[in-house]
């Protein structure tokens, strides 16, 4: 799950909420009308609060790179940490740019 996906979601409902405690009512198109009522208010403003909570614990996905191909991959996609490849461990991308600094010309 993507940190950014989460917080949108979050705010989005928070947005929602405040129409709705202004008394602006939302049409959902096929869906049908959200009318401005407590228990919606309410609602809407919990989802925000709650996924913008649970934002917090959301890691965004860790790439690696390997030192021998110099390939990088997303963390889900590598079998125990092993370049797919090379068979090789891979490395964190920010150590491994931290250890190879390459000469600006």
């Amino acid at each position: 799950m993507n940190k950014k996906i989460v917080l949108l979601s979050g705010f989005s409902a928070l947005f929602l909420g405040v129409l709705l405690l202004c008394g602006i009512d939302i049409n959902l198109g096929k869906a049908g009308k959200v009318t401005s009522s407590f228990n919606n208010i309410f609602i809407f403003m919990f989802i925000g609060f709650l996924c913008i909570y649970i934002s917090r614990f959301v890691k965004n996905d860790i790439y690696k790179k390997c030192p021998k191909c110099k390939k990088s991959f997303a963390n889900s996609e590598l079998d125990k940490g092993m370049c797919p490849k090379c068979d090789v461990e891979t490395e964190d991308i920010e150590e491994y740019y931290k250890k190879n600094k390459f000469k600006e010309s």
